[in-house]
This record gives C-alpha cells, structure tokens and sequence, in this order.
C-alpha cells in the first residue's frame, strides 16, 4: 500500500515536471528522477510510477485502458469490436490490453475503471445454475 501511494507521488511529480516540455528536457528530468531513485534505494517504486504515470497521461488525454482477459487470443475483429462498445459506453478513447487466463474457460472478462464486464462462461454457468434452483 505504501509503495503505491509513494509511487502515485512520485509520479505526480515527475508528470508535472515532463508535462509540456521538448524531448531534451524530459531526458533529462528522466535521468535525474533515475538517479535520484538510485540514490534513495527507490528502485523497487520504479514498475508502480511508470503504470502511475500512464495513469495520468490516459486521464488527461481522454483514454480508458481496458484489460481483455479470455483464454486464448482473440481475433483483432473481437478486440476491435470490444473497444468500439466501450467507446460507445464510455465516450472515450480506449486502449486495450489483451490477458491470457486460465481461470477464464471461455468467453472474456473485460476490466475497465473500476468496473468489470464478465461475459465468461463460468459466469454464465453460475447465473444458469441460480435460475435452476430457484
């Protein structure tokens, strides 16, 4: 919990200092906010301030990062389908990122926000299941 807070911080800070700037003034924030993680034995923050950091470009950009888990791969036309829903639904561009899970047996789980859109098969397995012994 900690090193999430500290990363949420950290990156806040590094975004603000990038925001807007040349390609030559970023380098050279990055290279300092690297040594300065060096310095501060923060290195193990560095995996949590990059996702914090997307985080914050994605907000300010308007893009919603979804996360696609199914078994297998899917079919560009799945993803692509998938994606144009949620721009529908949300009003914004989304970027996904496809998970393979075994937990999932057929169908995709979709996580978005903080929602989830679980069209599995175990799910709809479940719901069968509960309407029978009703």
């Amino acid at each position: 919990m900690k090193n999430k807070k500290q990363a949420k911080i950290l990156a806040s800070g590094v975004y603000q200092a990038i925001k807007n700037k040349q390609k030559k003034e970023v380098d050279s924030v990055v290279d300092n906010f690297v040594v300065y993680l060096k310095e501060k034995r923060l290195m193990a923050t560095l995996p949590g301030v990059i996702e914090e950091l997307e985080a914050l470009y994605f907000e300010e950009q308007g893009i919603i990062k979804a996360q696609i888990s199914a078994k297998t791969d899917l079919p560009a036309k799945n993803i692509e389908a998938i994606e144009e829903i949620l721009n529908k639904k949300t009003g914004q561009k989304i970027i996904t990122e496809q998970v393979k899970d075994d937990e999932v047996l057929g169908g995709v789980v979709v996580k978005y926000n903080d929602k989830i859109i679980d069209m599995s098969l175990k799910r709809q397995l479940n719901n069968l299941a509960k309407q029978l012994s009703n």
